[in-house]
């Protein structure tokens, strides 16, 4: 079992890189080759037939499962664990074998018994592994590669009110750093790619009454507070690994309208303006911080409400054009994209004009960055130019259309062909093209 769980292990770790040979994949091997079960004739692939076979286990049915030690116990979870994360037909037999409620039920029955635990009065203290901890943690692990990749899966978990059940759990979250780290996975596996369990998670309430609307105490507002808190922890402009985890859930959580609007009524996205962008030359950790916010900012850019959000946090556009400089390129990305979803808005376009900045930092980045980052910079200036006459003349001002020649003949002429970067040369160039003509209308 312990090779089993490590090969698939391994697996896993080769599919989430992109890496995996169809030829070679052991994941084509769990989902793809056929058997035949008993006379019945139903045709079972292997990873439905591992399942079955670790499921029995796992509720102790097999004969030999009776007198079985914890850690058999706990590798069994682990390989099914991962069986789950790979193979497609293991998740659609465990989802039919009920394993989502039971696991759920669980995790439920932990958590009351941690309850209870802590109220015991002169109880010694504390092993320095509590079983019960770690058994929790196992099975939120299990709940995790049970979702990953499977809309299937979360909306049966979904209906099982996990929202619910992490609320009630965080607060054992924000004195276990293993349980925190494992919970805050469990729920960006959960929200993504799912809106409706996004938005779930801004309606979940410590208290047994329900309301219409989002809670004025959800998930989400305490996953607000322990980020603002731990950003106050932090070193100037370096992150932790739990920052890190809370602003990947929260940039995910943005996508969703509801948590948007706790998002911004909590005060949370106006601390933006007091992120530091670290000087010059600085190395890449430096900008942590800064990257976890505009990664998180990207993610409310896509929505008109959003831009509007982000046009409303203090001095947030000279930030972002402070970002653009800055010698990091992912942190230049990020704030790139960030600003050219904001072309798109109509009210956000006479702002953004109304920087002296703005044109002449885009067409530094048309000419001097590379060409992914050059196709970005001209699709927001076809945002900004599109239906605004306002734009046109600003741009005619600042001398765009013959700067945006000089670059396409660059671009033209130094593409090579057998290069990564020849995916974005056409569009590039088609993009320099139409706003040439837009400008010179």
């Amino acid at each position: 079992m312990n090779f089993i769980n490590a090969l698939l292990t391994e697996e896993g770790k080769v599919t989430k890189q992109g890496n995996e040979n169809d030829n070679l994949s052991i994941t084509l091997l769990l989902d793809g080759e056929k058997k035949t079960a008993g006379d019945n004739e139903t045709s079972l692939s292997s990873g439905q037939l591992l399942c079955e076979v670790l499921l029995k286990a796992y509720d102790g049915n097999l004969p030999t499962s009776n007198n079985i030690s914890n850690a058999e116990k706990t590798c069994t979870v682990n390989t099914l664990s991962t069986l789950l994360a790979v193979s497609q037909t293991a998740k659609s037999t465990a989802l039919q074998a009920g394993v989502v409620e039971s696991t759920v039920d669980q995790i439920k029955h932990i958590h009351v018994k941690l309850n209870m635990d802590s109220l015991q009065l002169g109880k010694p203290s504390k092993k320095k592994e509590d079983p019960l901890m770690a058994d929790l943690i196992n099975q939120l692990n299990l709940l995790q590669n049970f979702m990953y990749h499977s809309e299937e899966v979360k909306m049966a978990v979904y209906g099982c009110a996990f929202s619910n059940t992490a609320h009630k759990l965080w607060a054992w979250c924000t004195v276990e750093p293993n349980l925190l780290a494992t919970m805050l996975a469990v729920l960006s596996t959960y929200v993504a790619r799912c809106d409706m369990a996004a938005s779930s998670l801004a309606f979940t309430s410590l208290s047994s009454v329900s309301t219409a609307g989002p809670s004025s105490n959800s998930l989400v507002h305490s996953l607000v507070k322990f980020a603002c808190r731990e950003h106050k922890q932090s070193k100037q402009g370096e992150g932790s690994d739990t920052q890190r985890g809370l602003f990947s859930l929260l940039a995910t959580l943005a996508l969703s309208s509801e948590c948007r609007g706790i998002l911004w009524k909590s005060n949370f996205l106006q601390a933006f303006s007091k992120v530091t962008p670290p000087k010059k030359g600085s190395k890449g950790k430096k900008f942590s911080i800064s990257l976890m916010w505009l990664k998180l900012l990207v993610n409310l850019s896509f929505s008109a409400e959003g831009q509007q959000m982000i046009m409303k946090i203090p001095d947030s556009l000279e930030l972002l054009l402070e970002y653009i400089q800055c010698t990091h390129q992912p942190v230049q990305q990020a704030a790139l994209l960030v600003l050219r979803n904001l072309c798109f808005h109509g009210t956000c376009k006479p702002k953004l004009l109304a920087s002296d900045k703005f044109l002449s930092y885009f067409l530094d980045t048309v000419h001097n960055l590379c060409l992914q980052m050059k196709y970005t910079a001209v699709t927001a200036l076809w945002a900004l130019v599109h239906n605004s006459q306002k734009a046109k003349v600003a741009m005619k001002n600042a001398a765009v259309a013959p700067k945006l020649m000089e670059a396409y003949a660059k671009v033209k002429n130094n593409t090579n062909s057998a290069s990564e970067e020849e995916l974005y040369a056409t569009p590039c160039l088609n993009a320099m093209q139409t706003v040439i003509a837009l400008v010179n209308e």
